[in-house]
Protein backbone atom coordinates (compact mmCIF):
# COMPACT_ATOMS: atom_id res chain seq x y z
CA UNK A 1 0.00 0.00 0.00
CA UNK A 2 1.82 3.35 -0.91
CA UNK A 3 1.31 6.32 1.26
CA UNK A 4 0.09 8.92 -0.73
CA UNK A 5 1.99 12.11 1.31
CA UNK A 6 0.06 14.76 -1.03
CA UNK A 7 -3.08 14.51 -3.69
CA UNK A 8 -2.59 16.82 -6.75
CA UNK A 9 -6.41 16.75 -7.50
CA UNK A 10 -7.30 18.69 -4.08
CA UNK A 11 -4.45 21.38 -4.56
CA UNK A 12 -6.21 24.82 -3.99
CA UNK A 13 -3.60 27.50 -5.85
CA UNK A 14 -3.38 31.15 -4.82
CA UNK A 15 -1.56 33.96 -5.60
CA UNK A 16 -0.30 37.17 -4.08
CA UNK A 17 0.69 39.74 -6.34
CA UNK A 18 2.95 41.69 -4.85
CA UNK A 19 2.31 45.66 -4.76
CA UNK A 20 -0.74 45.63 -5.74
CA UNK A 21 -2.91 44.20 -2.65
CA UNK A 22 -4.98 41.82 -4.87
CA UNK A 23 -4.73 37.69 -3.41
CA UNK A 24 -6.26 35.54 -5.88
CA UNK A 25 -7.14 31.28 -4.62
CA UNK A 26 -8.97 29.12 -7.19
CA UNK A 27 -12.24 29.15 -5.27
CA UNK A 28 -15.77 30.58 -5.91
CA UNK A 29 -17.04 33.23 -4.24
CA UNK A 30 -20.32 34.54 -3.60
CA UNK A 31 -21.82 37.15 -1.57
CA UNK A 32 -22.24 36.93 2.31
CA UNK A 33 -19.55 34.19 2.02
CA UNK A 34 -17.86 33.40 5.69
CA UNK A 35 -14.88 31.81 6.95
CA UNK A 36 -16.95 28.59 7.74
CA UNK A 37 -17.88 28.52 4.01
CA UNK A 38 -13.59 27.48 3.43
CA UNK A 39 -12.37 24.13 3.67
CA UNK A 40 -9.45 23.44 5.48
CA UNK A 41 -7.22 23.07 2.24
CA UNK A 42 -8.60 26.86 1.38
CA UNK A 43 -8.12 28.27 4.49
CA UNK A 44 -4.58 27.22 4.47
CA UNK A 45 -4.45 28.80 1.12
CA UNK A 46 -5.58 32.28 1.82
CA UNK A 47 -3.61 32.11 5.05
CA UNK A 48 -0.29 31.59 2.71
CA UNK A 49 -1.46 34.25 0.74
CA UNK A 50 -2.35 36.26 3.63
CA UNK A 51 1.18 36.15 4.80
CA UNK A 52 3.07 36.99 1.44
CA UNK A 53 0.69 40.26 1.59
CA UNK A 54 1.84 41.05 5.66
CA UNK A 55 5.22 40.55 4.12
CA UNK A 56 4.60 42.96 1.37
CA UNK A 57 3.33 45.72 3.65
CA UNK A 58 5.84 45.29 6.74
CA UNK A 59 8.88 44.82 5.39
CA UNK A 60 11.79 47.09 4.23
CA UNK A 61 11.96 44.78 1.02
CA UNK A 62 8.26 45.32 0.12
CA UNK A 63 7.93 49.16 0.94
CA UNK A 64 11.06 49.57 -1.35
CA UNK A 65 8.87 47.22 -3.63
CA UNK A 66 6.01 49.59 -3.57
CA UNK A 67 8.13 52.36 -3.49
CA UNK A 68 9.64 51.39 -7.54
CA UNK A 69 6.16 50.60 -8.92
CA UNK A 70 4.85 54.17 -7.72
CA UNK A 71 7.99 56.02 -9.37
CA UNK A 72 7.44 54.04 -12.26
CA UNK A 73 4.07 54.96 -12.64
CA UNK A 74 5.08 58.78 -11.76
CA UNK A 75 7.31 57.56 -14.69
CA UNK A 76 4.48 56.64 -17.14
CA UNK A 77 2.24 60.00 -15.98
CA UNK A 78 5.31 62.12 -16.28
CA UNK A 79 5.37 60.59 -20.18
CA UNK A 80 1.75 60.89 -20.82
CA UNK A 81 1.74 64.63 -19.90
CA UNK A 82 4.15 65.22 -22.21
CA UNK A 83 2.80 63.00 -24.93
CA UNK A 84 -0.93 62.34 -24.86
CA UNK A 85 -1.15 60.64 -27.90
CA UNK A 86 1.06 57.76 -28.53
CA UNK A 87 1.18 55.96 -31.81
CA UNK A 88 2.74 52.41 -31.94
CA UNK A 89 2.76 50.25 -35.04
CA UNK A 90 2.23 46.19 -33.92
CA UNK A 91 3.05 43.74 -36.38
CA UNK A 92 0.99 40.65 -35.26
CA UNK A 93 1.80 37.16 -36.28
CA UNK A 94 -0.15 34.39 -36.30
CA UNK A 95 1.58 30.86 -35.22
CA UNK A 96 1.87 28.46 -38.13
Amino acid sequence: MKSKLFDFGKIVEGVYYPGTFFIGISKKFFDGMKYSDFTQDEMATFVHEYIHFLQDISTVAGGMNYNHKAKLLQLHFSMFQKMPLLICRLTLKTAE
